[in-house]
């Protein structure tokens, strides 16, 4: 795992790492919202539609699918790497030589009916999708705390930095309030203060 950047947060050092043992979004098993896709250098296949379905759909015939699903085309752009769209071409691909239309996105009409909902949906998928085919996946490392990691999309924006320092801050608290609760038993007891175990070694423990 790549360290791309340590963090100091209240006394804790986040390590933000490229997540690289992440999974593929075909791997989560959704039926609702899923991807497919025929290529040889890009291939992810599901049963609820074949190649040769897809191939009718795109040829502009109607399929039995299109009755549980919303269906949007999708395009594959496939050099030195896969990009995907919901576009028909890539502007870096202009005269269309790297790019393939043999796969779309399927959303259930039962995650919603309405077509505009539908595509955000979708875009959202191949976003998440292009974020795992460049390695746009991160995780965070709290040394002796915690660590998580599959959070998709740019590490500065996608959550990964403010979920490891909601962790550090619920520790905080909770050695705050040990530490408060130790205070006050010294007092009710009368412990004296050299006697007392210092801050740090409460706050820290």
């Amino acid at each position: 795992m790549e360290n791309v950047e340590t963090i100091k947060y209240k006394g804790f050092d986040i390590e933000i790492c490229q997540d690289d043992f992440n999974e593929g979004p075909e791997d989560w098993g959704d039926e609702g919202l899923f991807l497919v896709n025929y290529h040889n250098d890009f291939f992810v296949e599901n049963e609820a539609i074949t190649k040769e379905e897809l191939t009718d759909l795109f040829s502009g015939e109607k399929i039995e699918q299109t009755k549980e699903y919303h269906i949007f085309l999708l395009s594959n752009l496939v050099h030195s790497g896969v990009w995907l769209s919901l576009q028909h071409n890539f502007a870096c691909d202009s005269g269309g030589w790297d790019t393939s239309h043999i796969g779309a996105v399927l959303v259930s009409k039962k995650e919603t009916r309405y077509k505009k909902k539908a595509f955000e949906m979708a875009e959202g998928l191949v976003k998440t999708w292009n974020d795992y085919l460049s390695g746009n996946v991160y995780g965070y490392n709290i040394e002796g705390l915690d660590s998580c990691w599959g959070f998709y999309g740019d590490y500065l924006t996608s959550g990964v930095i403010d979920e490891a320092k909601d962790i550090i801050d619920y520790e905080v608290e909770r050695r705050t309030k040990k530490h408060l609760k130790r205070l006050r038993a010294y007092i009710k007891n009368n412990v004296s203060l050299e006697n007392r175990k210092p801050l740090e070694a409460t706050m820290f423990s």
